[in-house]
């Protein structure tokens, strides 16, 4: 019922509203480690300063900078460690077309910073010789350039920098690898150690695997961010139309508790009608009891006149019958006894008649 839908939009919107400050809360957290990583970018690399000058010199449109290399190599992080250790100091190289303005700016202070100068690599291709020292061998996970995502544009310097790199699962598998690859190949493990083909070995910890992961994070932070913010969205709006949804309902609770009193309000003055109505009847009834009691009473009046009236008729009738016989005898008398006799029962008779 309409007390049922409220009661479930309610439980939806506290819900909702939950949800909405977790929406709100990631997107928060976001944006504050955008603030983090901002000065943790400015600092990459092992003398960040040249690099920093170079991007300070960019915002400033004093230096038209491409890229920077680990911002365009995407690698699944169980290859961070890998993928820095092979691309080594030119993990934080800055990608310009004409390297003179950088090489200018960069003689002027006193940081250091890798350059790749699009306009003057050398393209490569893979080295098809590569191929058979990763074949059927499952403890080669492949080579380098392959397994790194970029932009097509990209993939030739991609391919020129890790094209002769291969990926071992271990340090005992790229310790067999390296001797089978051409010079200037190497093997690295997942660990970041690093395998030359001419029998050199780089090993050791290595924060630069931090540097990958860092610009792939803050790579994703925009699209991350737009999913937190429309994700706040959808519920702010989500809420705001059950929210309507609410009032709309309890708009009509009210409306349905106003008619309820106006028909509870109708119903009493109905009873109240009734109930004079009722009382009215009642008291008709009373009266036209008495009135027939009346009737019935005045109707026997009139019976018994009647009969009385009947009575006296049938009297008069005697009467009659007998002073007709009476006068009849007076006559037969009076002509017996003559006249005097005859006035003399006349007399009687006038007598009796005026009784």
């Amino acid at each position: 019922g309409l007390l049922a839908s409220i009661a479930q939009t309610e439980t939806e919107l506290a819900a909702m509203g939950a949800q909405l400050a977790e929406a709100v809360s990631a997107e928060q957290r976001l944006a504050a480690r955008a603030e983090v990583l901002a000065p943790v970018r400015a600092g990459l690399g092992g003398d960040p300063s040249g690099l920093s000058l170079l991007r300070r010199a960019a915002q400033e449109n004093s230096l038209a900078l491409v890229a920077e290399l680990a911002d365009i190599v995407t690698a699944p992080p169980e290859l961070d460690a890998a993928i820095a250790a092979a691309l080594g100091p030119l993990l934080n190289a800055a990608l310009l077309h004409d390297p003179s303005s950088a090489l200018d700016l960069l003689s002027q202070s006193q940081g250091r910073a890798a350059l790749l100068p699009l306009d003057h690599l050398r393209a490569a291709s893979l080295d098809s010789s590569l191929a058979g020292a990763v074949a059927n061998r499952d403890d080669a996970l492949g080579i380098a350039a392959e397994l790194v995502k970029c932009d097509p544009k990209y993939r030739p310097l991609v391919n020129a920098l890790l094209g002769r790199v291969v990926i071992a699962r271990t340090r005992h598998a790229a310790q067999q690898i390296a001797p089978m690859l051409p010079d200037g190949g190497a093997a690295v493990t997942l660990s970041g150690e690093i395998f030359f083909a001419n029998g050199a070995i780089i090993a050791g910890l290595d924060s630069s695997a931090s540097v990958l992961a860092l610009a792939r994070e803050w790579r994703d932070l925009p699209a991350e961010n737009e999913r937190a913010k429309e994700a706040r969205r959808n519920f702010e709006n989500t809420r705001a139309a059950r929210e309507t949804d609410l009032l709309r309902l309890r708009g009509q609770r009210d409306d349905a508790a106003a008619a309820l009193r106006g028909l509870q309000t109708a119903e009493r003055a109905a009873v109240e009608t009734r109930d004079a109505a009722k009382l009215e009847l009642e008291r008709a009834e009373a009266e036209a009891r008495l009135r027939r009691d009346q009737i019935a009473s005045l109707e026997a009046q009139l019976a018994k006149a009647s009969a009385d009236e009947s009575a006296l008729s049938l009297e008069l009738e005697s009467l009659t019958a007998e002073a007709a016989d009476a006068e009849r005898a007076a006559q037969d008398l009076a002509a017996q006894t003559g006249q005097r006799a005859a006035d003399e029962l006349a007399e009687a008779l006038a007598e009796w008649h005026t009784r």
